[in-house]
């Protein structure tokens, strides 16, 4: 019953993103309609009476010639002022690069090959504010993609915007003497490291494949990952230059998240290159139009192509890109790939929270109590929930898993089903709303005061086996201060432990069987060959819809 609820729910929520995307592209697309009308009705009046006012040359008598005279004589007048604003385009970006005003169709990679093989990414996105909504309520759009034939469906880039573009700050552009601003947004684009601005969000994917037996994380594509990377950029509209947000995102069916993230940075890196290159022959008098509008260029499509070249990634030892003005990006694939994704998700993780208290959660969510992760960090927020998810393989959550909720569809809180999510914030009087929920406040000062749940779930979670716990406590040596830092020791440590929760889920496992967990008598006899605490665990755990769902048929 529970199943068919949740199969429902998801589709509900699918389709009611859907539909609001699509309700607000039509009425921008109505707004822009009739802008254009009444544009077309002022520049035909204008032109009936440059014509009519114009004296064509007298010495012209014939029919034919004045026909003629004519047609050359009104592409001499005086232009009127085009709707669109005209955008000089360098020679090496791609003009549909450059277009404000709707989604470009660059070529596809014919290098790609989505359906036989596992590519490291499936599509890369620009997400942005739509120009004809500056002033007025900001909406996002996908201003620019590549490749456009892919994995990615129609259905899943019409919600990518709202899923994105978590903030659509917008501002007119300032310029002082220093130009301090304009040198920020071209220089300062790039993060120095990995920050909260770096954040990942999912979809569930609308035709998982069957995956041959492989230890790659996602194997079965049930989900598609989007790397996004935040930043502020100058566009122009009708003459105005203005500062708005931006997302830069690559898709993909494989965790590659510190790849993915290093290659958006070195997409930036080039694209403020080919604005040093602008800059060098601008003059202190003249305006900063060709420096707006950029969303990529031609090199950095040069380095998704070679990217998306890169297939199978468990057969290789080390992925390496390089570009004309672009280092060697060389990123090592560590021996065992079923740990692709645990250094960038879980050092953040365990950075945040005290042992005891992780070690109560990740029990928690085993035995099916749904986790709230909240933080302005988006960076920090969306991986801990994914980190979650990934030091319970190889058990099968099915219920909902969402990195960020959007503040408009806060009413997923309500679900009668387990839920494991992220958000911004939640205030504390919502919060005490739901006594089934575990909050996990990690902006709280005080760190052992961040995992917060009503008094009554602690008597519900039966804790982990001691000596469980003894392992996972020798590699569990981490601070916060350094989450996103790339320090080797951290990421050992917390493969470390995700190899001995492996071990132990898969153990639990190994003693059922399809057969066994169907019949209750025979799970009870396994259940008691287990002894003290861990029985009470493992007979929690193996009551759950989870544990059922971690069998093949």
């Amino acid at each position: 019953m529970s199943e068919n609820w949740e199969e429902k729910f998801n589709s509900l929520l699918y389709e009611y993103s859907l539909l609001s995307s699509e309700h607000n592209q039509l009425k921008l697309t109505h707004e822009r309609l009739k802008n254009y009308s009444a544009y077309l009705e002022e520049e035909n009046e204008e032109l009936k009476s440059l014509i009519k006012n114009y004296k064509f040359p007298e010495t012209l008598i014939k029919t034919k010639e004045i026909s003629v005279s004519k047609s050359a004589s009104i592409s001499t007048l005086k232009k009127p002022k085009p709707f669109f604003p005209k955008i000089e385009r360098p020679a090496d970006i791609p003009a549909k690069a450059l277009a404000p005003t709707k989604t470009p169709q660059p070529q596809p990679d014919n290098g790609i090959d989505t359906e036989f093989s596992t590519c490291i990414y499936e599509g890369f996105f620009v997400i942005g504010i739509n120009p004809f909504t500056l002033k007025s309520k900001p909406q996002e759009q996908i201003l620019f993609e590549y490749p456009t034939s892919s994995s990615i469906s129609p259905a899943m880039k019409a919600v990518i915007p709202g899923l994105s573009l978590i903030f659509k700050d917008v501002r007119e552009l300032k310029l002082t003497n220093s130009a301090s601003e304009l040198n920020n947004l071209i220089y300062g684009q790039i993060p120095s490291k990995r920050n909260g601005n770096c954040f990942i969000f999912t979809l569930r994917n609308e035709t998982p494949g069957f995956s041959e037996a492989t230890d790659l994380p996602n194997a079965n594509r049930e989900v598609v990952y989007f790397t996004c990377l935040l930043i502020e950029d100058i566009t122009e509209h009708e003459g105005i230059e203005w500062v708005t947000s931006k997302c830069y995102c690559i898709s993909s069916y494989v965790p590659a998240f510190e790849l993915h993230y290093e290659v958006l940075c070195s997409i930036l890196f080039l694209k403020r290159l080919y604005r040093m290159d602008i800059m060098k022959n601008l003059s202190n008098t003249e305006n900063n139009s060709e420096l707006c509008n950029i969303n990529v260029t031609k090199e950095g499509i040069e380095l998704l192509q070679r990217l998306g070249k890169i297939v199978n990634i468990e057969e290789l030892v080390e992925v390496n890109l390089s570009t004309t003005n672009l280092d060697c990006l060389k990123f090592p694939l560590p021996i065992d790939i079923s740990t692709l994704d645990i250094p960038w998700l879980c050092v953040p993780l365990f950075s945040s929270l005290p042992f005891k208290h992780f070690c109560w959660l990740i029990a928690a969510l085993v035995q099916e109590k749904s986790v709230i992760f909240a933080s302005y960090n988006l960076g920090l927020v969306t991986s801990c929930v994914l980190a979650m998810r990934a030091l319970i393989r190889p058990l099968n959550w099915t219920s909902l898993t969402i990195p960020l909720i959007p503040d408009d569809l806060r009413e997923l809180l309500e679900a009668p089903v387990p839920v494991l999510a992220g958000i911004n914030n939640v205030e504390k009087k919502i919060r005490e709303k739901f006594s089934n929920i575990i909050w996990v406040m990690l902006d709280e000062q005080n760190v052992k005061n961040r995992v917060q749940y009503y008094s009554g779930l602690a008597s519900e979670v039966a804790e982990l086996e001691p000596s469980l716990m003894n392992q996972i406590k020798e590699d569990y040596i981490f601070d916060g201060l350094n989450m996103f830092d790339k320090v080797k020791e951290n990421q050992d440590n917390a493969v470390k432990i995700a190899m001995t929760l492996r071990r132990y889920w898969k153990g639990i496992l190994d003693k059922f069987s399809l057969k066994t967990i169907r019949k209750v008598k025979r799970v009870r006899k396994v259940v008691d060959s287990f002894v003290g605490n861990e029985k009470v665990f493992v007979e929690a755990l193996a009551s759950t819809q989870m544990f059922a769902n971690s069998f093949d048929d």
